[in-house]
């Protein structure tokens, strides 16, 4: 019985931790060379940029170690998931000029996701490969 209460404990006291840590971001989003916090709208990540007339929007991955071995790319999508521009992270970031964003067909939601390869061709074969939903931008 004491055993059975412990194990309880446990989950009732591991299972907050460990969803929290899988609703972390796993990207750092920078403007102007300042780290911009993702706010929340309907559970999606978003960025509101509707006041911003120019400047560099930077991705990078937070966690650069665990992606050694493959090539991280952000690709801007449209809500019809038409695909706007792809950039492959170099030096663990992706920069994309907010003027250029504002100019792509009147878009005014632009979704952000994110591929990662294999480096290594066997393995990249083998591999299946998705993409991951990063948040969206409100232009």
């Amino acid at each position: 019985m004491k055993r059975k209460m412990i194990k309880i404990l446990v989950l009732v006291v591991l299972f907050p931790i460990v969803s929290m840590a899988q609703r972390e971001q796993s990207w750092k989003v920078s403007f102007k060379n300042k780290a911009i916090e993702w706010g929340t709208i309907n559970d999606t990540s978003t960025l509101n940029l509707l006041k911003v007339k120019k400047g560099i929007l930077s991705f990078s991955y937070l966690y650069p170690e665990k992606v050694v071995k493959s090539t991280q790319t952000i690709i801007l999508m449209d809500s019809a998931r038409k695909e706007l521009k792809r950039v492959i992270l170099n030096n663990n970031s992706a920069n994309f000029n907010v003027k250029d964003l504002k100019g792509k067909s009147f878009v005014r939601e632009i979704y952000i996701y994110s591929i990662s390869t294999p480096k290594d061709i066997t393995v990249a074969r083998r591999a299946r490969i998705g993409t991951q939903f990063i948040g969206k931008i409100i232009l």
